[in-house]
């Protein structure tokens, strides 16, 4: 983990189906799915899933300071509620 600035978002979303949460997840981390009983894979790319972040808990995302504002536009997308911090690595 460098030493640049990073973002920590704490995100919630008010009242969203399974279906939708599965698919901001997908815009988010990526995914891999699995077809023919895991016999094919197929990856797919989600805005942070080249990138280096991490999700401590449920809803909390740290990431680098350069994806700030695509990530708020996709949160913006699915109507999430945010809060967004500056924090200096230790």
């Amino acid at each position: 983990y460098s030493m640049k600035m990073r973002i920590l978002i704490c995100y919630s979303f008010e009242k969203i189906d399974p279906v939708r949460r599965k698919q901001f997840d997908r815009k988010m981390f990526g995914t891999i799915e699995k077809t023919h009983k895991g016999k094919y894979k197929n990856e797919i790319k989600g805005l942070l899933s080249d990138k280096e972040f991490r999700r401590p808990v449920r809803s909390v995302i740290i990431f680098d300071e350069e994806q700030k504002n695509k990530v708020l536009r996709l949160l913006k997308e699915f109507s999430a509620r945010t809060e967004a911090y500056k924090v200096i690595p230790a």
